[in-house]
């Protein structure tokens, strides 16, 4: 036992691509890949995956990719990790070609990487009818950011991992990348806790509220800071 816990593990290999991301996206295709692999995991299997508007249940299998009518030979079958790969290259084609095509604003590379995530998980048509995406097209970048707390739902129940996932995505998007990012809160909102309201004590109540909730959401920041660009752990022996 103790020589497998020291083993070492297999690396987690980079697609291929030949083609390219389109004018949104400054991200490699591979720089993309670890971020969703790391998100979605692998199945090899089919596993249950929530419900379409009718009610009626979906599958995922490979690297998060929803078994689509035609495919219903995936829902039996035990694919390797190659035909999982496979898949996530049709998937996040299709995904990158329609987010060139809804977003019109210019985006930095954290920004684009958790715009993806999101995307990668909700689907075109929630992505494209989202609060979000109207935000971010008008240049609120940081009405935008707010918005990824609301996509945390399955099968009408909030998920403890999706709204982890949102968090780490908010969070992805609002960080600085090379120490800049015009998109922040200025100088002075990052100030404002400094206010006092002597005479209004309901008022001095709720301002002090919201100045917690900032600085839970700068420590939540500064940590999540730290994980970003850290590659995959490698996957875990079943032997």
């Amino acid at each position: 036992m103790i020589f497998l816990l020291f083993r070492k593990k297999k690396a987690i290999p980079n697609p291929q691509t030949g083609y390219s991301l389109g004018s949104n996206f400054s991200n490699s295709f591979d720089e993309i890949y670890q971020l969703i692999r790391k998100e979605e995991g692998i199945n090899f299997t089919a596993k249950r995956d929530g419900i379409d508007k009718n009610g009626n249940p979906l599958f995922t299998i490979g690297i998060g990719h929803q078994i689509q009518p035609g495919e219903e030979y995936l829902l039996d079958s035990i694919i390797t990790e190659k035909e999982a790969i496979d898949l996530y290259q049709k998937d996040i084609k299709k995904i990158l070609d329609d987010m060139n095509k809804n977003i019109n604003v210019d985006l930095n590379k954290n920004q684009q990487l958790a715009l993806i995530s999101l995307r990668y998980r909700i689907g075109p048509g929630n992505f494209n009818s989202s609060t979000l995406l109207k935000e971010l097209n008008k240049g609120n970048y940081q009405k935008a950011s707010e918005e990824f707390k609301n996509w945390r739902l399955s099968e009408g129940k909030i998920v403890p991992g999706l709204v982890a996932r949102a968090e780490r995505e908010r969070i992805r998007f609002i960080t600085p990348v090379n120490g800049t990012n015009s998109n922040l809160p200025s100088k002075a909102d990052q100030e404002r806790c400094t206010k006092k309201f002597p005479n209004d004590p309901k008022k001095q109540a709720e301002y002090d509220e919201l100045c917690r909730q900032l600085k839970i959401a700068e420590e939540m920041i500064q940590k999540g800071k730290k994980n970003l660009g850290k590659p995959i752990p490698p996957k875990s022996s079943n032997a």
